[in-house]
């Protein structure tokens, strides 16, 4: 009999059994009283995983950037200085301008998905009557399937630093980065004032994206997080399938990366994007 394995995107995944029974065993709570105990555990291991004070869940990864972007820049004169083929640039319907009023200004990608950080350095852009006021950079990683050097996120760390601006990491694949690097998470996302990882990609989750940063940084998000219809009263089975992920499937994702390489070579050197 013919098995057929699709391997398109992490998208495709579906819940193992040993998955979704975790969710049926869930215990729930009320969590506009912070009584929800499997989101709450969920939220503090991946801050912990990621070494920030905090974390918040969220639907989905859009969501999830749209409430970083928002809790950086919050005035109407606000921009944000991205990667020309960054996800949230592309792939999330101008949210931020649309929904944020923020503006986006791009900068160009490299071929591994860093940008100049010169260009950056050029682009930044103060209190002046006819421009925006740049308040925040975006990262992306991985980028299209490319996992950002740590020398460069340690370098754009410094030049931020030295700007007075906030970096925010879309890390939606964030845990294959880390496995690619064999470094903790935490280590990548050092200089981030705010990171975003979604649940749902590479960990094998229907749904859920984790926002982390400072303690003031996250009850900014949740209150974002209101208004934009990402709260849920009893979100514990979803929080479920994220815990089952932390403890059975992370560990699996350095198998995973040698079986894409085989399958790489297999295919004359070449290899899929992460998407």
């Amino acid at each position: 009999m013919t098995r057929v394995i699709n391997l398109w995107s992490d998208t495709v995944t579906q819940p193992s059994q040993a998955m979704m029974d975790a969710m049926m065993r869930a215990p729930q709570g009320d969590n506009h009283r912070g009584k929800d105990t499997s989101i709450n555990e969920l939220e503090k291991r991946v801050a912990a995983l990621l070494g920030k004070e905090a974390a918040l869940f969220v639907p989905t990864g859009t969501m999830g950037n749209l409430i970083c972007v928002m809790t950086h820049a919050r005035t109407r004169d606000s921009e944000v200085i991205l990667g020309h083929r960054s996800h949230i640039h592309l792939m999330e319907q101008g949210g931020i301008a649309q929904i944020g009023g923020v503006h986006h200004r791009v900068v160009t990608n490299l071929a591994d998905g860093t940008f100049s950080l010169e260009e950056l350095q050029q682009m930044v852009r103060t209190n002046s009557i006819h421009f925006p006021i740049s308040a925040l950079v975006c990262v992306e990683n991985t980028m299209d399937g490319l996992v950002l050097p740590l020398k460069w996120l340690d370098q754009l760390g410094v030049v931020c630093k030295e700007l007075g601006l906030p970096i925010h990491m879309d890390g939606a694949r964030l845990f294959h980065a880390s496995t690619a690097l064999s470094l903790p998470p935490h280590r990548i996302v050092r200089d981030c004032t705010s990171v975003s990882l979604s649940i749902s990609k590479g960990l094998g989750c229907p749904v859920g994206c984790l926002i982390v940063g400072s303690r003031e940084c996250i009850r900014d998000a949740t209150r974002i997080r209101r208004v934009l219809g990402g709260f849920m009263s009893q979100p514990g089975v979803l929080a479920a399938c994220g815990l089952y992920a932390l403890d059975h499937l992370l560990p699996l994702l350095p198998r995973d990366h040698h079986h894409a390489k085989i399958i790489a070579q297999g295919e004359g050197g070449g290899g899929g994007q992460y998407w």
